[in-house]
């Protein structure tokens, strides 16, 4: 007998097996993505890296040198963070985020990928 796309010829794949190869491919479509997304953040960390190299190296050009945030538990890219302005900037679809304005402050950002929860903490003001 030949095999078809639906199985043996004249017969159908159960429902239950043809969702479970969808879900199968959507997760490792995903997983590939992931992969994607850190690639994608180690090359921006590079240019960040060699711009503060070059800036270090010429004094007289003040290049803008940002920080990217990553989750400390899997390394997804959470936010870029700019010391000179001192701004965070995140930038997504389903995004979660719990701040606390003024001393002892801090910012709480829940990873998309693996639910961490991310936290920079702000300094005390000084009396």
């Amino acid at each position: 007998m030949s095999q078809s796309r639906h199985g043996l010829r004249g017969h159908r794949m159960s429902s239950t097996l043809q969702g479970n190869k969808t879900k199968a491919k959507i997760e490792l479509l995903e997983n590939k993505i992931k992969d994607l997304e850190r690639a994608f953040d180690n090359i921006e960390q590079d240019i960040a890296d060699i711009s503060r190299v070059k800036n270090q190296n010429n004094k007289s050009i003040n290049l803008p040198v940002e920080k990217i945030w990553k989750c400390s538990k899997c390394g997804l890219r959470l936010g870029i963070y700019d010391p000179e302005k001192d701004l965070l900037r995140v930038r997504y679809k389903d995004f979660y985020a719990y701040f606390k304005a003024g001393i002892n402050g801090y910012t709480r950002v829940i990873c998309r990928s693996c639910s961490h929860i991310n936290e920079v903490n702000y300094i005390a003001k000084e009396k």
